[in-house]
């Protein structure tokens, strides 16, 4: 820390003295000095080597050895300059703080009536911080445990999540080849999907039924789907459906990103807008 104290007068007092001979007057009562005057105190804190100003160093006069009474805190400008206007003469702790940088501490001595300028510089350094632990909250989707409880004694087959990417298909129907009792046949409208004996199952999407026949491949994608419930024969949960063929159930990743072709209940109402013109063309 350089200091600069620039000159200043020193008042001499002189004293009166009573020659004898002269009349005799009483003293008046000694008085209690006023207190010397205060400093100014005024400064710049900069980056060590670049010199660049410092915004936001906190600076603080602290108490000193002396009994001296600490004088707060200021807080450097744009420029990183600081100002006391009042500091009572005496000795104090000078201390500099910024987050990045080494703390610096000063012993300070001010003298009564004295303009003092600083130039206080930190030194960088890095500040060692705590890892920070993410915890992530891997939650099953409300429909895994139900469709599990559904097909307790049903003879279904799940295909989970990690079945499904295990499996990397590149479309929907992909998913169901492997599926004992499930058959995939091709067709003018794209991959048709029947149960054993070549029946038609229902096909329900997120609770709700399909149109028959309907191109899976054109409105459901492996990304899509959370879950699928096989259920052959008259296996299928009666609260979805009462077909003799079976059913097979579909849970969608809703609130999941959906990739540039948009979700599936926006692929699905595409799909059914053809499918409705479709059917009065073809009238």
């Amino acid at each position: 820390m350089r200091v600069r104290r620039p000159s200043r007068w020193r008042s001499l007092a002189l004293a009166g003295i009573a020659w004898g001979g002269l009349p005799a007057y009483s003293l008046p009562a000694q008085q209690t000095p006023p207190p010397p005057p205060p400093a100014v105190l005024w400064g710049s804190v900069v980056e060590h080597g670049t010199r660049l100003p410092l915004f936001g160093a906190a600076v603080s006069l602290a108490p000193g050895p002396g009994g001296t009474v600490g004088l707060g805190t200021r807080v450097t400008d744009a420029e990183g300059r600081f100002r006391f206007d009042v500091v009572p003469p005496g000795t104090y702790i000078l201390v500099v703080e910024l987050l990045g940088y080494h703390t610096r501490r000063d012993t300070l001595h001010v003298e009564a009536a004295t303009h003092l300028e600083a130039l206080l510089p930190l030194s960088t350094t890095p500040i060692p911080l705590e890892a920070i632990v993410v915890v992530a909250d891997v939650r099953r989707p409300w429909f895994l445990e139900e469709a599990e409880r559904r097909a307790r004694g049903r003879g279904a087959t799940l295909l989970t999540r990690e079945d499904i990417e295990a499996r990397a298909a590149l479309y929907f129907t992909d998913l169901l080849r492997t599926v004992a009792g499930v058959s995939v046949a091709p067709s003018r409208r794209g991959a048709l999907v029947r149960m054993r004996g070549g029946c038609r199952p229902d096909i329900i999407v997120d609770g709700i039924r399909t149109v028959p026949d309907m191109p899976l491949d054109d409105i459901l994608r492996p990304d899509d789907v959370e879950l699928v419930e096989v259920y052959p024969g008259v296996n299928a949960p009666p609260e979805y459906s009462n077909s003799p063929c079976g059913a097979i159930l579909v849970w969608t990743r809703r609130g999941d990103p959906v990739g540039p072709k948009g979700g599936f209940w926006k692929r699905l109402a595409l799909a059914l807008t053809f499918l409705t013109l479709g059917y009065f063309l073809t009238r």
